[in-house]
């Protein structure tokens, strides 16, 4: 990964959303590529959500988190591509990949917790 940008809009919100808001977060990461790695993970699922939360702040300053931007120039063994995301705590998401060695790109939009479409752009 080459480029990495997060870009945080806070505001006095707090609530189950902001949770939402990290865990898309902790997604933008999937461009690492973690095949080098031999560790043993013996954590479970909310141990290993509750790390990377705790990693990102305290809640008293992750409740004011409002909106999430991140962008990153991935690799993959296909070629490379970006991935741009944005998040709102009123639900609203945004997930974007461009690809280097496809005509297409992938756009997907969730509004709420159970309204959302994608679409792929020619």
């Amino acid at each position: 990964m080459s480029m990495s940008k997060l870009v945080l809009h806070s505001s006095e919100r707090s609530g189950q959303s902001n949770n939402f808001i990290l865990f898309i977060l902790i997604l933008c990461c999937s461009c690492v590529n973690p095949t080098n790695r031999e560790e043993v993970n013996d954590k479970s699922a909310e141990d290993i959500v509750e790390a990377s939360l705790n990693a990102v702040g305290n809640k008293a300053n992750r409740d004011k988190i409002a909106n999430l931007v991140s962008m990153a120039d991935c690799i993959s063994p296909d070629g490379k591509y970006t991935t741009e995301i944005h998040t709102a705590v009123e639900g609203y998401s945004f997930f974007k990949q461009v690809y280097s060695y496809k005509p297409a790109s992938f756009e997907a939009v969730i509004k709420k917790k159970t309204k959302g479409y994608s679409f792929s752009i020619q």
